[in-house]
Formats: C-alpha cells, sequence, structure tokens
C-alpha cells in the first residue's frame, strides 16, 4: 500500500462506490470524476495540492477499481450522474465545486446541467462537446489492453510505464494498485469487461446532444486542456468557453491526454487558482 488513502465505500441503495477523501469536512466540497480508464486515485496528487482548502472527495465510478459493478450492465453518463449524486446526498453536501477528466468530464457537464442549483464551479480537463477521437492514441491503447492480462505485476508495470511515460513512479503504482489484481497466477484488470460492451453496443452521445448539456452549465467553468493533447481543438476551447456564462480555458504545457498526471505542477496552479477565484486569464 502507497501513502494514498484507503477507500471509503459508500452505498447509494443500488451500489457501493468506493471514495477517497482529503482535508476537512468543514472546507468546501470539491468532488473529483475520473475518466474511462482510470480510477478515483489518480487524482492523488491534485487532492492532497487542494486538501488545505478544500474537502476533496474522488470516487472510483462504477465498474472501477474498488466500486460495485452495475448489476444490469449500465455504463451511461446519466448512470455516472446518478451515482455521483447518490454519493453526495448520503454525504449531506448539497453545494459543491466538480472536476472531471475526459469521460468524467463530459459527465461533469452533464452533472452541472441536470442540478446547476448545486454547482459553483466546474473544471472539465482535456474534454469538449466536440472531440477529435483521432487524438485519443493512448486510450485506443488501453482499450486493446483491456483484451489481456499480464504474467506478473513486473510486466504490467513496464506496460503501463511505456504507455503512459510522463506519469510519476507514484502515480504508476497507484494505477497498477487500482486497476489491476492477481488472481490465479496472472494479473488481471478489476475494471468490469461489461463496460467495454456497453460502449460497443451504445453510441456515443452527438456533439449537438454534448452542446445542449454545456448550454445547460450555469456556473463558472475552466477547460484544462493538455498543451500536447490534439483532443480539444482551440476553436471548441473558445466555443466551449463562450456556451457558459462565464468560462476559460488553458492548456497545460508538456502534458497529454493525462493533463494532471502528466504535468501535475501546471495543472495543480491553474486548478486551484481558478478554483479560489483568482484566474482572469485565457490561454
Amino acid at each position: 500500500m502507497g501513502s494514498w488513502p484507503e477507500p471509503r465505500m459508500v452505498d447509494t441503495g443500488e451500489l457501493h462506490i468506493a471514495t477517497y477523501s482529503y482535508g476537512s469536512p468543514s472546507s468546501p466540497p470539491l468532488l473529483l470524476l475520473h475518466g474511462f480508464l482510470s480510477t478515483g486515485l489518480v487524482w492523488h496528487d491534485v487532492a492532497t495540492a487542494l486538501a488545505n482548502d478544500w474537502h476533496v472527495i474522488a470516487i472510483d465510478q462504477r465498474g472501477r477499481a474498488f466500486s460495485d459493478r452495475a448489476p444490469d450492465g449500465d455504463y451511461s453518463t446519466a448512470a455516472y450522474v446518478k451515482d455521483a449524486r447518490a454519493v453526495l446526498a448520503k454525504l449531506h453536501i448539497e453545494k459543491l465545486a466538480l472536476a472531471g477528466h475526459s469521460m468524467g468530464g463530459a459527465n461533469v457537464i452533464a452533472f452541472a446541467s441536470e442540478f446547476p442549483e448545486m454547482v459553483t464551479s466546474l473544471v472539465v480537463v482535456d474534454m469538449a462537446p466536440e472531440i477529435n477521437s483521432g487524438a485519443l492514441t493512448q486510450v485506443a491503447a488501453g482499450i486493446a489492453a483491456l483484451d489481456g492480462d499480464f504474467a506478473d505485476i513486473w510486466e504490467a508495470r513496464a506496460w503501463q510505464r511505456k504507455t503512459l511515460p510522463l506519469l510519476s513512479k507514484d502515480a504508476v503504482e497507484r494505477r497498477l494498485h487500482s486497476r489491476m489484481v492477481e488472481r490465479a497466477g496472472r494479473v488481471v484488470w478489476r475494471e468490469d469487461p461489461a463496460i467495454q460492451k456497453f460502449r460497443q453496443a451504445n453510441p456515443m452521445p452527438t456533439a449537438e446532444e454534448r452542446w445542449r448539456l454545456l448550454r445547460g452549465v450555469t456556473c463558472r467553468t475552466l477547460f484544462l486542456l493538455g498543451g500536447a493533447s490534439g483532443l480539444v481543438s482551440d476553436e471548441t476551447a473558445q466555443k466551449s468557453a463562450d456556451t457558459v456564462p462565464v468560462g476559460e480555458w488553458i492548456r497545460v504545457p508538456n502534458a497529454g491526454h493525462n493533463v494532471f498526471e502528466d504535468n501535475p505542477d501546471d495543472s495543480i496552479a491553474a486548478i486551484s487558482n481558478f478554483l479560489s477565484g483568482d484566474s482572469a486569464w485565457c490561454a
């Protein structure tokens, strides 16, 4: 076990969702949602840095890491939003800031659109209503790897370092801890195989549907993009910022799609400045 916190399970009435808590419960709450191929612990560096001013809660979204798998195989945006809302209700949180990466970015936009009265600030990391899917080469490699397993943890570690070369050693170990487990002499994935089946069987939301959701966001919003990521164009970033009442966007240097894992220092500075209300710049 590394220096990261142990998960606390929250019973939503449908699933047990693993949560990771940082900072004092008396501080303003901030909920963090991870991307398609990651878990709550990918936010550890960000959460630790923000814990002096925020009560930070990261979760393993359904079917990942230590959270329950969806009994009906539902891995839709609506299901993720329902889980997040249920966790917040159990924790008696009625108003908060939200941040989400990639798929988690789409989920926090949907949450803020459905529950605008709850959300004070929104951070969307390397996601927008229109994306260049051809830029998701790292994600594609990760999805392909789900069809296999590893002989041992050393082989898994070597694969992870090769796939995401900018990650720190600790970030690699957090991913191994939360995404992989040893069974029958092999290292296998914790993810529910039904996640990929749902993805293949159900069309992604259209760009128009995503723009509709973004138009429902009423809080100040930061779009935090990887400087080396081609997923979101500058034009789409500006359009996204213009769509919300108060919007900003910035590119983090020396970072690809996994923005805050690739360059935690600059990512943390940008998120912290925005959440504190001190940001007044746009890339």
